[in-house]
């Protein structure tokens, strides 16, 4: 079903869409306005799932226990070069 908005463009936005209706990549204004917006909806969607990802590596962290201090690279380093015991 398609729907009639009134849109108000600045002179650039204007010029865009005739320049792709007038190089023919588009056969009219709606349809440059279309692609326009099944982009921003990608984006959305992509923006969403990743705020998801986040929230749920924040939960499973939270989930994991206490924090603990890090205490640098240096004791890291020294921690990974102990021998293991057996």
């Amino acid at each position: 079903m398609k729907h009639s908005f009134e849109l108000t463009l600045d002179d650039k936005q204007s010029a865009f869409i005739s320049e792709m209706v007038k190089q023919g990549r588009f056969v009219e204004a709606s349809d440059v306005v279309g692609a326009g917006l099944n982009l921003l909806e990608r984006a959305e969607l992509s923006r969403l799932a990743q705020l998801q990802e986040f929230e749920s590596e924040i939960a499973a962290g939270l989930e994991s226990g206490p924090s603990v201090e890090w205490e640098g690279m240096e004791a890291l380093i020294r921690e990974a070069s102990q021998p293991i015991a057996r």
